[in-house]
């Protein structure tokens, strides 16, 4: 969804940001890791690549937070896939892990982003930043080290788990505190869409960039493509959701663009995410929003639109074997059961972000 929406702009054109907000979960497979080292080595390179953002602006470091029977929580077991098993207990003088090893099963990843935070604080008090860094870790509360002094951020308190969210209350509060310049290191398609819904709903009007944890030269301009897509903005989170995300299943087949191109042919999702709808008007809406990709002319049953998919596909000439069952679209009750869970993930995106 990103790559079919972003308006793109030289990083040399772009003014220089007075804040940047970085998502440190993206940063911790950037950061490079020594195949021989200790966690010390790694944490070290860590904080050197965060405190020279310190030079030129200020430094918001976000990482996720990992709460137990989270909607996240098959995800990230599925991540984990063979490394699941694979525990270590990891203190500064642990030989360092494989990398996937380390940042694929939560309990490590959790031990090793916590052992960051300690030690950036540290490092940041021991140094004389140009800028003050501001850290959230799994507290609620983020820490803010500024020459050589620490105190809590309490305006920054949430109990928010996912960084994409966290990542944009803290841009809409630099916005609201006057910054006229602000980019975000991440290559998250939700943190796009929540920047994007957000800069237009809120009314922001200061520069937001949106840069890759990789070298490349080129910014995402979200105020230009706010302006260019401001007509489907509105029903974006629950389109990116229902089509498929982190915490979402998506339909076989359907994708991004043709969720985009359901939204600019005047199909909404208002419901979906607002907690005050009833379910049954969700599924409604979602139904036909994802007939609309199907390319199916029925809309109140997606049983029904299974089986005009069906007759489609074997109403062709050359059809020579029945379809795939997974190119066909979900039963009803199937479908409702994904809906909820789109209906949950929009939810906790679009809640209001104000600290």
């Amino acid at each position: 969804m990103k790559k079919q929406l972003k308006v793109e702009t030289s990083a040399r054109l772009a003014p220089k940001p007075e804040a940047t907000v970085i998502d440190g979960s993206a940063i911790l497979w950037v950061v490079h890791w020594r195949t021989k080292g200790t966690v010390q080595d790694y944490i070290d390179n860590f904080c050197h690549y965060v405190l020279e953002k310190t030079k030129f602006n200020y430094a918001y470091l976000v990482f996720d937070r990992y709460h137990d029977y989270s909607i996240k929580s098959g995800t990230r077991l599925a991540r984990a896939g063979q490394f699941a098993s694979r525990r270590h207990k990891l203190s500064l003088t642990t030989p360092l892990p494989p990398q996937k090893v380390a940042l694929t099963f939560t309990e490590n990843k959790v031990q090793l982003t916590e052992v960051i935070c300690q030690q950036l604080v540290v490092a940041s008090q021991d140094k004389a930043l140009g800028h003050k860094v501001v850290i959230t870790g799994k507290e609620p509360t983020p820490i803010e080290i500024s020459k050589g002094m620490q105190r809590d951020r309490i305006d920054l308190r949430t109990t928010h788990e996912e960084a994409d969210v966290i990542i944009v209350q803290q841009v809409v509060k630099i916005a609201n505190e006057g910054a006229k310049s602000i980019r975000v290191t991440c290559d998250d398609t939700d943190v796009f869409v929540l920047l994007m819904y957000f800069y237009q709903t809120l009314g922001l009007s200061c520069v937001l960039t949106m840069e890759s944890t990789g070298s490349e030269r080129t910014l995402i301009d979200i105020g230009a493509s706010v302006e260019k897509h401001k007509a489907i903005i509105p029903d974006l989170p629950g389109a990116h959701a229902l089509t498929g995300c982190d915490t979402v299943a998506p339909c076989f087949g359907i994708g991004k663009a043709r969720a985009i191109k359901a939204l600019n042919s005047g199909n909404h999702l208002q419901a979906l995410g607002e907690i005050n709808s009833h379910i049954d008007d969700v599924v409604k809406e979602a139904t036909s929003f994802m007939a609309d990709c199907y390319g199916s002319t029925k809309r109140d049953n997606m049983s029904d639109i299974r089986v005009d998919v069906w007759s489609a596909k074997m109403a062709r000439r050359k059809v020579t074997a029945a379809p795939e069952l997974k190119t066909l679209p979900p039963t009803s009750e199937a479908f409702e059961l994904n809906v909820q869970r789109a209906h949950i993930q929009t939810a906790i995106w679009i809640m209001d972000v104000s600290l």
